[in-house]
C-alpha cells in the first residue's frame, strides 16, 4: 500500500499532467487550463489596477492595523468590478483528478488518517440523519463535480475533496492559495478591504459574475474548488440570501416555524432551500478543512429552524451572537445573527441604536383596520448591503486574526 500511495501522490503532484484538464463547465462559462489561466493572470497583472480594485482605507483604520496609508485619498467606489477569477482556478484539475476512479480510495484513506475519517463519517451521519437529505446531497455533489459515471456516497465525495485539498496545500505555493472567501458576497465589502490589505481573497455572488450561481452545477463546482484551494485556518464569510427566509412575505413563501422549508413549488422558495442545502455542504467541508467561518442572517430569518441547518450549526460548533447594523451607520436598525467559529465576532456586538432610523416595512390599512404588512422595496434592497463601517470593523478583526500575515504585498 505504501508504494501505491507514493505513486498516486506523485502523480497528483505533477501539475503539468493534471492541471491541463479543463473544467467542464456550462457552455457560457469560460474553460480554464494551466496555460490559459497563467496567461490570463499575467495579462491581468500587467494591466494596472485590473486585479486589485482600489479600496478606501482611512487613516484611523490604517493606524490601528499598522498598515501603510497608501489609499487614504482614494474614492469609496465599492461597486468597482471584482476580479472574476484567481490563481486558485488552476487547481480545478487536481480536484477533478482526485474525484476520478484513477485514485484508489485506499490511497485517500491512507492520506487522511483514521481520526479525520472518523470525524467526517460522524459529522455526515449526524447532519444527514434523513436518507432523503443524504440522497439530495449526493446528487448535488455528484452533478457539481461531473461524477455522474461514479456511484459515490456523500462520505466518499467529502473524503476525496479533503484529499484534494491536502494535495493542493502540499504542492502549491502558499501565495497561490486563498485566505478568505466571501460567499453570497453582494458588493464584496469584506473581500475588497482584505484584498487591499494584502490577503488572498475571493468573492462569490451573482452580481459579480453570472457563473457564481451556487444552485447551478458549474457554479457550485467553483465554490468547492475554491474551498479546496485554501490555506489552513482560512476564514469564510457567508451572507446567505435571506429573501425567502425573513418574516416579510411569509404568506407567499409558506414558511413558518413548524414548516420552515415552505412551499417548494414556488421558485423563490426552491432557490432559497437550494442555497441552504449547499451552504450546509460548504460549512461542513470548511470545518473539516481546519478553517473558520461566519454565517450571517437577519434576526427574523427562520433558516435555523430547518433541522438540517440546525444540526450543521451544532456539529460545526458555530456560536451565535447578535449585533445591529444601525450602530455601524446603516440607515435602518437591521439586527443580525452571526453564527461563527471565530471568537472575534464578539467584538462586533452592538446594542440597538438609540437614533430614530428608518423601517423596512409599512402597514397597508383598509377602513381603519390593518390589512397587511408589505416591504419597502428600495429600503430592503439598500439594507441588503453591509454599511462601510461594518465592513471596516470586521475586516480589521479578520486581518488581526491572520496575525497580520498576508500572502501578497501591498499595492499602491
Amino acid at each position: 500500500m505504501g508504494d501505491a500511495f507514493e505513486m498516486e501522490l506523485d502523480e497528483a503532484s505533477v501539475l503539468d499532467s493534471i492541471l491541463v484538464d479543463k473544467m467542464e463547465l456550462e457552455p457560457n462559462v469560460a474553460e480554464f487550463t494551466w496555460g490559459s489561466a497563467a496567461r490570463r493572470l499575467d495579462t491581468a497583472a500587467s494591466s494596472k489596477g485590473s486585479m486589485e480594485p482600489c479600496l478606501p482605507v482611512d487613516g484611523a483604520l490604517a493606524m490601528e492595523l499598522d498598515m501603510p496609508v497608501c489609499v487614504k485619498n482614494l474614492g469609496s467606489d465599492l461597486d468597482a468590478k471584482f476580479a472574476k477569477d484567481g490563481v486558485w482556478l488552476q487547481y480545478a484539475g487536481v480536484v477533478k483528478h482526485c474525484l476520478s476512479q484513477s485514485v484508489s480510495f485506499c490511497v485517500v484513506e491512507a492520506k487522511l488518517g483514521t481520526p479525520l475519517l472518523r470525524r467526517t463519517r460522524n459529522m455526515l451521519e449526524l447532519v444527514y440523519a434523513s436518507r432523503h437529505e443524504e440522497w439530495e446531497a449526493e446528487q448535488i455533489l455528484i452533478n457539481a463535480l461531473q461524477s455522474n459515471g461514479f456511484q459515490y456516497s456523500v462520505y466518499d465525495v467529502f473524503c476525496r475533496l479533503l484529499y484534494a485539498a491536502q494535495v493542493i496545500r502540499e504542492t502549491a505555493p502558499a501565495g497561490n492559495l486563498l485566505q478568505f472567501i466571501e460567499f453570497f458576497a453582494g458588493r464584496a465589502g469584506h473581500a475588497r478591504y482584505l484584498s487591499r490589505m494584502g490577503c488572498a481573497t475571493q468573492a462569490f455572488d451573482l452580481r459579480i459574475d453570472p457563473c457564481h450561481d451556487i444552485n447551478s452545477d458549474s457554479g457550485f463546482n467553483l465554490y468547492l474548488v475554491a474551498c479546496c484551494s485554501t490555506l489552513v485556518s482560512s476564514i469564510a464569510w457567508s451572507g446567505l440570501v435571506c429573501t425567502s427566509w425573513v418574516w416579510i412575505g411569509r404568506s407567499q413563501t409558506g414558511r413558518n416555524a413548524k414548516h420552515p422549508l415552505g412551499n417548494e413549488h414556488k421558485t423563490m422558495v426552491a432557490q432559497g432551500n437550494g442555497h441552504m442545502r449547499r451552504q450546509v455542504i460548504l460549512s461542513m467541508l470548511w470545518e473539516l478543512l481546519g478553517n473558520e467561518q461566519v454565517i450571517e442572517q437577519p434576526l427574523s430569518s427562520i433558516v435555523d429552524r430547518v433541522p438540517l441547518f440546525c444540526e450543521m450549526l451544532r456539529v460545526c460548533r458555530l456560536q451565535r451572537m447578535t449585533t445591529w447594523l444601525g450602530a455601524f451607520g446603516a440607515p435602518t436598525p437591521k439586527p443580525l445573527h452571526l453564527w461563527s467559529t471565530c471568537g472575534f465576532t464578539d467584538d462586533l456586538r452592538r446594542n440597538r441604536p438609540c437614533a430614530r432610523l428608518g423601517l423596512l416595512s409599512t402597514t397597508v390599512w383598509d377602513d381603519g383596520k390593518r390589512k397587511r404588512v408589505t416591504g419597502k422595496r428600495d429600503e430592503l434592497q439598500q439594507s441588503s448591503a453591509y454599511p462601510d463601517e461594518f465592513c471596516k470593523a470586521s475586516s480589521a478583526l479578520i486581518y488581526q486574526r491572520f496575525g497580520c500575515k498576508t500572502t501578497r504585498s501591498w499595492k499602491s
